[in-house]
């Protein structure tokens, strides 16, 4: 009886000109990879043999906008503008979730980022607003704050003449 390491070494043997029995995947020898040419095109030695769509592009040190001009560029260009954990409508955190359902009822249209998939934005929203949490809510191109803020303001009345002059802001640019 063979051992059972051997069995396996048999099973995933590969013959260099066919295919692996275990995977039926074709594997080429590096030295083939290593002296192969393209046959499909005619290229320069090193270059990629690719489409000029998928070569990469690189953009000067001064033409890559910083996280906080894109933040300015957010906040200014959205009469309401939410940094949240998640999006509106499956938030990631309780506190992202409050704030959602505030400006919902109080039918305010708004444009939200999930900085849970960039930690460069999480980090650059907090520096940007010198506030150390999120969510963080922007109307009319001033922080306004973060989930207790918006609490406090709503229950004292404070928040709704703010949500308004957003409304008219969002129907000024689209009507």
């Amino acid at each position: 009886m063979l051992s059972f390491s051997r069995a396996v070494s048999r099973h995933l043997r590969v013959d260099n000109t066919k295919t692996s029995s275990l995977t039926g995947f074709s594997f080429a020898p590096a030295r083939w990879i290593q002296g192969a040419t393209s046959s499909t095109t005619d290229t320069e030695a090193g270059e990629a043999d690719t489409h000029d769509d998928f070569k990469p592009r690189y953009k000067k040190e001064d033409e890559i906008p910083t996280i906080h001009q894109l933040i300015e560029e957010d906040v200014k260009g959205n009469p309401v503008m939410v940094y949240m954990k998640g999006v509106p409508d499956a938030p990631m955190c309780g506190f992202s979730r409050a704030v959602v359902q505030i400006l919902k009822a109080y039918e305010v249209p708004f444009s939200s980022r999930n900085v849970l998939q960039d930690e460069e934005l999480r980090q650059g929203v907090k520096s940007y607003s010198k506030w150390p949490t999120i969510p963080q809510v922007y109307v009319n191109g001033e922080f306004i704050g973060g989930c207790d803020i918006l609490v406090n303001m709503s229950k004292t009345g404070e928040l709704e003449p703010i949500l308004e002059e957003a409304k008219k802001a969002q129907s000024k640019r689209v009507g």
